[in-house]
């Protein structure tokens, strides 16, 4: 079986993606560690992921019974700076503290608030250990936008524009937004996929970009649930884009459209 050899221009395309991200994501680390001030990311219903970075499950606590965990929970009262409270220790979670059923919020935003619990796990219960996740998030929103414009100019001007980008005051505003900016790089990943269907090269990239395009949709629902509507967008354009009508074209377009539907109900559940 002969192995894969990638070409230089292929590492170098590669290198350049992943020194955009590490540049990014030191970027959005030190714009969020530096901005001073807190934004409304329903931080009153991370009760789920404090259990969860204590080993205590994923289940919603009745906050109200345990009165440092309710303080920890309303940094959003402060507005015009950081949080009074910024961390939490488990140890004062009580062994019986009783839980209550997950909100609306908690079933239309279940991975923020679990991807949350799993980074407390790992540095801290606090706000500021948040810091690596909007870094991650911006670099590879970043990342993504490089791709977008690779697909139509050559690498230093899209370099160029991908720093554009970067640099936009609308991606510096919305970052410490978590739950409005967390989309972003999934949708402009699937973008990105979508673009690559125009230009087809067989059932293979009919195949991955339609399942990354779909695994992407998925996590950004788990964020903000509108972005199921990219579902309206995604599919009719596959169906109707695609380039060619003969019989031969008709098998890798609806490899994309079912590769898509599949990983969004695995990445989007529950």
């Amino acid at each position: 079986m002969p192995r894969f050899s990638p070409s230089r221009p292929f590492k170098r395309e590669l290198f350049t993606v992943l020194a955009v991200f590490l540049v990014a994501t030191c970027s959005g680390m030190v714009y969020f560690a530096s901005w001073g001030q807190t934004a409304d990311i329903l931080q009153a219903s991370f009760g789920p992921s404090v259990m969860l970075a204590c080993d205590r499950g994923f289940v919603n606590p009745q906050a109200s019974a345990v009165p440092e965990l309710a303080a920890f929970l309303r940094p959003d009262l402060h507005r015009n700076g950081p949080p009074e409270i910024d961390s939490f220790a488990c140890e004062l979670l009580p062994d019986d503290i009783p839980t209550v059923p997950f909100t609306g919020i908690h079933k239309r935003t279940w991975h923020m608030f679990w991807i949350a619990g799993w980074i407390w796990w790992v540095f801290g219960v606090a706000w500021s250990s948040l810091t690596p996740l909007y870094g991650v998030l911006f670099g590879l929103s970043a990342a993504a936008a490089y791709g977008l414009f690779r697909l139509v100019l050559n690498p230093p001007i899209a370099l160029f524009c991908g720093a554009l980008f970067l640099i936009s005051p609308i991606q510096f505003h919305y970052l410490p937004r978590l739950r409005d900016f967390a989309k972003a790089p999934f949708m402009l990943v699937a973008l990105y996929c979508l673009l690559l269907l125009l230009y087809p090269k067989g059932n293979k990239r009919a195949r991955w970009t339609g399942a990354l395009a779909g695994a992407c949709i998925g996590m950004a629902t788990g964020f903000r649930a509108e972005a199921v509507m990219y579902l309206v967008v995604f599919l009719p354009m596959v169906l109707l884009f695609y380039p060619g009508w003969r019989w031969p074209t008709w098998f890798p377009r609806a490899l994309a459209m079912m590769a898509f539907v599949i990983c969004f109900l695995l990445a989007g559940w529950p």
